[in-house]
């Protein structure tokens, strides 16, 4: 039986680390949250091994929104393209120890969001109402008001920092 979301992709390997597109490269787990073979978003790293759960790709997560790359898919997104973005990404998370992941406030495209939310535990219990569609240029934006709200905190990379000085600018 064939899979669009598998077919022709491998397992992932250290070397998938910065490949783009879809089909992503899958992971499997014996967690009882998580399916057993579900794809590597582009900004994560298969470390169930280690950690038993996806690791942050921080090198990846950094260029998100400079250089509007889609979380996911690793592919960059154009001002008029339509996208979705969580907007109820949990800003507590922020205030965390360890790495902060923006790239969840951050708008992926359609195919990509509709895949997180199938695989990922927590998204797929979440409601139409807590995502947004719209323009990719308008959801960006949203998207660094919303990390702007956490700007206090450490744990902005620089190119972070400057995209988020650069808006409260304009």
């Amino acid at each position: 039986m064939k899979n669009k979301y598998f077919d022709g992709v491998n397992k992932w390997e250290e070397n998938d680390v910065n490949k783009v597109g879809l089909p992503r490269p899958w992971a499997t787990s014996k967690r009882k949250d998580l399916a057993k073979k579900f794809p590597i978003p582009w900004q994560s790293e298969d470390r169930f091994d280690s950690l038993g759960h996806l690791g942050l790709n921080q090198n990846n997560e950094d260029i998100v929104y400079e250089k509007n790359l889609c979380s996911y898919c690793g592919i960059e997104i154009k001002n008029k393209e339509t996208v979705i973005r969580w907007i109820n990404a949990p800003l507590a998370l922020t205030f965390r120890e360890g790495p902060k992941v923006f790239s969840d406030f951050h708008p992926l495209h359609l195919d990509c969001m509709e895949q997180a939310r199938i695989f990922c535990p927590h998204m797929r219990k979440l409601q139409d109402s807590d995502f947004e569609i719209g323009k990719f240029k308008k959801l960006k934006q949203d998207a660094i008001n919303d990390a702007i709200k956490t700007r206090e905190l450490n744990g902005f990379r620089i190119t972070d920092q400057k995209i988020i000085q650069e808006s409260v600018q304009s």
